[in-house]
């Protein structure tokens, strides 16, 4: 009798820790069910969602908690602080996009006097220039109102000389279109395409072989393939 009471406890026991066990294992069970149930379906499926369509949809959930109201105004300095967390979301193309020229910037943007110096790092990294100015027009623009580039191709050259000595002579290893065609963005921040015509008129200004690589030209601006040849689709057939 005494081993048959000691079984059925046995038993209870037994049954009891299966029973808590089987709850804790339901709490678990249920509070994951729960946090994956605020994930975005297009999460939980296990696609790669767009995130700005998400955003747009559940800005709660995706949006990190400090991107509160007065954000933009603060952004910076945790951007300068620590940007790899900005990286994670953002792009690059997602900063150049609000910071155009027509935006108030501060001045820690760039240090005093930076007009002065600044040709150096233009030098050293032009894409990081590119990301808030544009060549064609900021650095043109600028230049040529304070005479660092001629208002007219027939201007007089100013007291300061740019180019080296044999700029303008094709025999020379100086050609100025040896550096137009390693860098023409680096000519466009003076010069536009007028100045080139003024002084290519009625010469072939093509280097040997040109044909092979001229239709990687046309494709990239036919503006400027236009001041001579009047028909592109000709030049198109003949370009390789």
């Amino acid at each position: 009798m005494r081993r048959r009471r000691r079984h059925i406890k046995k038993r209870r026991r037994a049954w009891l820790r299966g029973g808590v066990l089987a709850l804790v294992l339901t709490a678990l069970f249920a509070g994951c069910q729960t946090r994956q149930s605020t994930v975005p379906a297009e999460l939980r499926e296990g696609e790669s969602p767009d995130y700005r369509s998400l955003l747009a949809d559940e800005p709660a959930r995706l949006r990190p908690r400090n991107h509160e109201v007065g954000w933009l105004e603060r952004h910076g300095v945790a951007a300068r602080a620590m940007s790899s967390d900005c990286m994670s979301c953002h792009q690059e193309e997602d900063c150049a996009s609000c910071h155009t020229e027509n935006l108030a910037k501060p001045l820690t943007v760039h240090p005093p006097n930076f007009e002065t110096i600044h040709a150096i790092d233009a030098h050293l990294d032009q894409d990081n220039c590119t990301d808030c100015h544009k060549v064609e027009t900021f650095c043109a623009s600028c230049h040529i109102r304070t005479r660092v580039s001629a208002i007219e191709p027939n201007d007089p050259p100013t007291r300061v000389e740019f180019h080296p000595p044999g700029w303008l002579n094709a025999s020379s290893p100086n050609n100025h279109g040896v550096a137009a065609r390693r860098n023409i963005t680096d000519c466009a921040s003076c010069h536009q395409e007028r100045d080139c015509v003024t002084c290519h008129q009625g010469i072939n200004p093509h280097p040997p072989q040109f044909r092979l690589n001229c239709g990687r030209w046309l494709e990239a601006d036919p503006r400027a393939c236009v001041t001579c040849h009047a028909d592109l689709s000709a030049l198109k057939r003949r370009c390789l």
